[in-house]
């Protein structure tokens, strides 16, 4: 993503756009989202919009939380241009009414309601979750995102994060047990771009063969019935036993 979308962050976002189409044909078809992050106050958040779009993205990412309405009023802005943007709603600054007393649920059917395509709740990961609610108001959360209402799309769920090699398995294994496989998004930023080389240089590359190794480790499904609390331990002891270098690496650093 592209953080605050001004006129200084207009060539990168050219650029942007130009490298993913330059990748489409490698992608064997497969579509991508480029959702710049639209930050400004009320009255400067339509032309930021604009100027993304304009650039190239093909989606707008911000916090309804702190420009109340803005799913709305993007959606009937940008509603009559040949392409609509998809509006991906992160939770930044959810935890303002949460402490409040309103519960999440009631605040994601209000974002679903507004037009959201993709919402942020929280990774399945060992430990205290970095976003809260958690537990049952989380899983009520999801539901009100994802069933069924009249005239009224399902919203994309995006576990976000925390999400990192060492509790993707969970994630995948919580969509599948639960038959959203087909509902979320599962993204990982700083897990792919944080891994380090043996330099201490930043190597994405590196990071996301990691995270494709555990996504091969899933599908071998042999940590299936391995408990929450077990699962690290498991995976890098099989990560260890299998040679996966990058895997091994990756959890090293995450979890040192």
């Amino acid at each position: 993503t592209v953080t605050g979308v001004q006129t200084c962050a207009l060539p990168i976002s050219r650029r942007a756009a130009e490298a993913i189409r330059r990748a489409q044909d490698r992608r064997g078809g497969r579509g991508l989202v480029f959702a710049p992050h639209v930050t400004g106050a009320p009255h400067e958040i339509l032309e930021n919009v604009h100027a993304a779009l304009d650039a190239g993205a093909t989606g707008v990412m911000f916090s309804e939380s702190f420009a109340l309405g803005t799913v709305r009023m993007v959606r009937e802005a940008t509603r009559n241009r040949p392409t609509p943007p998809a509006l991906y709603g992160h939770n930044a600054g959810i935890g303002v009414r949460t402490r409040g007393g309103i519960w999440r649920e009631v605040i994601d059917l209000l974002a679903r309601l507004d037009g959201i395509d993709f919402r942020q709740t929280a990774p399945v990961r060992r430990g205290p979750p970095f976003i809260y609610p958690h537990g049952a108001e989380w899983l009520a959360s999801e539901q009100t995102l994802t069933r069924p209402l009249p005239g009224i799309r399902p919203v994309m769920i995006a576990r976000a994060g925390g999400l990192d090699q060492g509790n993707i398995i969970l994630n995948l294994q919580d969509a599948e047990a639960r038959g959203l496989s087909g509902s979320i998004l599962f993204l990982a930023g700083s897990a792919i771009n944080s891994i380090k080389d043996a330099a201490g240089r930043p190597d994405p590359k590196r990071g996301a063969e990691a995270m494709q190794q555990a996504l091969e480790v899933h599908r071998s499904g042999e940590l299936r019935g391995v408990g929450a609390e077990e699962h690290l331990a498991a995976l890098t002891a099989l990560a260890g036993r299998k040679n996966l270098g990058a895997l091994r690496e990756a959890l090293r650093q995450r979890y040192p």
